[in-house]
């Protein structure tokens, strides 16, 4: 473990303190440990019926910012697993805007996994990367083309706008290119519209390289554009029956595809997410840094 924390620094999410108590303490233990962790904390909806719970999830957060939380992460359960009396519950359910709104009080952040990518709702042939098409193959439960009573992924999104509509103060990270991984324009429109907005690549840059095979210099002209709206992130989970050398890998191999797609200069490249070739971004160096870490440290104060 040290071997791998000593070498970045790392956002790392934890849920209900009163839920996962273990959790926390790990968290919090982590973070004493290596100065170079830091916390999102989250909420889950165990108790939704208590006329409380929205009382109990802002004590469970004020205790998190207390020590030393950055932020509130949402969970795509919300909107696509979650129900009640039979109707999901949306991101923009009204017994979420007191959390919201304390949220911005508070001068954290707001995290949002707002859905699936837009594959999840595409026949597996119709995918446009290959690790969308292994996931959700190996994971019907999870591929929501056959699955009408599950919102929408224009729903979910719709759902995601409608709370900054409502919290147009609070500051919000969408995690996995705002789950509009699909087309820099409309993402490019999406940022415009919401200033306070950011969103992070967690996931998701094979679907820029997908793009980048059909007009490479439109992607790269996003990328240097939105570059302040841009953070750099991966989803690369430590696996319980991973060795330090095998995750060390995991994530070596991750960091290297991405800064090779990002940084290098006339060169094409490929991956194994996706299908044939496509051109590096060859980005600047300030462009670079801005992705890598300044919308970071201006989106979560006190990193």
């Amino acid at each position: 473990m040290s071997t791998i924390l000593n070498s970045v620094r790392y956002r790392y999410v934890h849920t209900n303190t009163h839920v996962h108590q273990e959790q926390w303490e790990y968290a919090l233990a982590t973070k004493k440990e290596y100065e170079q962790v830091a916390i999102i904390a989250s909420f889950d909806q165990k108790d939704w019926a208590n006329p409380k719970w929205v009382d109990n999830v802002l004590e469970s957060l004020k205790h998190a910012f207390a020590n030393g939380a950055l932020g509130v992460k949402t969970w795509k359960d919300i909107g696509m697993e979650f129900t009640w009396e039979g109707e999901y519950i949306m991101t923009d359910n009204k017994r979420f805007d007191p959390i919201y709104d304390y949220i911005e009080r508070e001068n954290k952040t707001l995290v949002c996994h707002c859905g699936e990518p837009k594959n999840c709702w595409l026949p597996i042939e119709e995918m446009t990367t290959n690790n969308d098409k292994e996931y959700f193959k190996g994971h019907p439960q999870y591929h929501m083309h056959d699955k009408p009573e599950v919102p929408h992924y224009d729903e979910q999104l719709k759902a995601r706008d409608n709370v900054l509509d409502k919290h147009p103060g609070v500051r919000f990270m969408g995690c996995h290119l705002g789950t509009l991984e699909w087309d820099v324009d409309v993402l490019g429109k999406w940022l415009d519209a919401h200033p306070k907005a950011c969103v992070d690549f967690a996931h998701r840059m094979p679907h820029l390289e997908v793009q980048a095979q059909k007009d490479a210099d439109k992607v790269s002209s996003f990328l240097k554009r939105y570059q302040k709206q841009l953070a750099y992130g991966t989803d690369i989970q430590i696996h319980p029956h991973f060795t330090v050398e095998e995750t060390s890998k995991l994530m070596a191999d991750a960091w290297h595809n991405d800064w090779e797609f990002l940084a290098t200069s006339n060169k094409t490249m490929s991956v194994p997410e996706v299908t044939g070739e496509f051109r590096a971004m060859e980005l600047d160096w300030a462009t670079l840094e801005q992705i890598y870490s300044k919308t970071a440290l201006a989106w979560f104060p006190g990193i």
